[in-house]
């Protein structure tokens, strides 16, 4: 670092070549992952840094940095919050990079796709370039340089959790596994579950996602409805504790049991009371069971928070199989009328063939 140099705030020197960063300043969580002897010959490593204000950003001001030397490879995130987005055919996808997380600013070479990147600042950062000149410096240690790839790795992962996040069919599971996703990494604990600590517009999360912002706002205004998801009164997202154990489950087939309880019940209600039907509003939780609990047939006990009424199960299962028998009578049934109009309707034919034999203008149809 040069004699002349100028420390200014965030860990940054001003010199005559412009900013600069102690490597070990910029990521203090290297120190985790290297030996004490290692470290030492790290505490004066610089490398040349850029300071980021809110808005679009062009990687490829990164060369124009007076003391980087040939292309750019990487940006290491010291603070602030990046968003590397890539676009193609009108459509858009990102990914977060937050503290000592890399970005890539490397050309590609030969693109066949029409792809544009570029990398949104969503909360002013402080990145170090790291270039040619800090990847020679980086082989001669190679703690440092395991260090570096193990990051590498990590974000591979986490792109291929992302992947998978988007494949998931429905919206509403999609926000709510992405919230986890993020709150690994930049969530707290609090008394009622944990806060994600982002501020994500709906347009950003779905361009996370691959869904639109307005399916995003419908997805996430269900999850707060559930319960699975609220907002804060600081504008954080805050998950409820066991939210992510429904991620891809099928909580349709609760409404459907519901449904089919009441079904059952039904003869038994009161002529007063109206039955809840399929077609009508969807029906609430606890309101099948009240209907069952009416009508004799389920007869409800508190249980401890997590525990397993095996009555109930029983129960269920025994109207479960109710209802499977009643479907199949009245398939069997559906059969037999279906196999006497194919009996009927074969008769007919055979008799107006012989009325047409008989040159006879009516046929000699029973019951037509």
């Amino acid at each position: 670092m040069s004699a002349h140099s100028k420390r200014l705030d965030g860990g940054l020197h001003e010199s005559d070549g412009g900013l600069r960063v102690r490597l070990l300043e910029l990521a203090p969580s290297i120190r985790a992952g290297l030996h004490p002897d290692e470290l030492a010959g790290l505490r004066a490593m610089t490398v040349p840094a850029l300071r980021l204000e809110r808005g679009s950003w062009d990687p490829a001001q990164a060369a124009l940095h007076p003391d980087v030397e040939g292309a750019p490879l990487w940006l290491l995130v010291g603070s602030g919050l990046l968003l590397q987005v890539t676009s193609l055919g009108g459509r858009a996808a990102s990914a977060i990079a937050g503290p000592g997380d890399l970005v890539s600013v490397a050309d590609e070479r030969n693109p066949q796709l029409p792809l544009s990147r570029g990398v949104l600042v969503a909360e002013s950062a402080i990145v170090g370039v790291l270039d040619a000149s800090f990847v020679v410096e980086a082989c001669d240690r190679p703690a440092l340089m395991r260090e570096i790839m193990r990051r590498v790795s990590d974000q591979l992962r986490r792109a291929g959790v992302g992947r998978a996040i988007s494949q998931l069919p429905r919206t509403e599971d999609r926000v709510l596994a992405l919230a986890w996703h993020l709150a690994e990494r930049f969530g707290h604990a609090t008394t009622r579950g944990v806060a994600l600590g982002l501020r994500l517009t709906h347009e950003t999360m779905g361009t996370l996602i691959g869904a639109e912002r307005s399916t995003v706002t419908l997805a996430i205004a269900k999850l707060e409805r559930e319960g699975l998801m609220r907002r804060g009164t600081d504008g954080l997202i805050e998950l409820s504790r066991d939210s992510a154990r429904g991620i891809g489950a099928d909580r349709d087939h609760v409404a459907r049991e519901q449904i089919e309880i009441v079904r059952l019940v039904a003869p038994r209600l009161s002529s007063a009371e109206q039955t809840p039907t399929e077609e009508q509003t969807p029906i609430q939780p606890a309101h099948a069971f009240a209907a069952a609990h009416a009508g004799g047939l389920v007869r409800r006990k508190r249980v401890a928070p997590g525990a397993i009424d095996v009555e109930e199960m029983r129960e269920r299962m025994r109207l479960a199989h109710l209802g499977a028998t009643d479907a199949v009578r009245r398939a069997r049934r559906i059969c037999e009328r279906s196999a006497r109009a194919a009996s009927e309707g074969g008769r007919l034919v055979l008799e107006l063939r012989a009325a047409a034999e008989r040159g006879d203008a009516q046929p000699r149809a029973r019951g037509v």
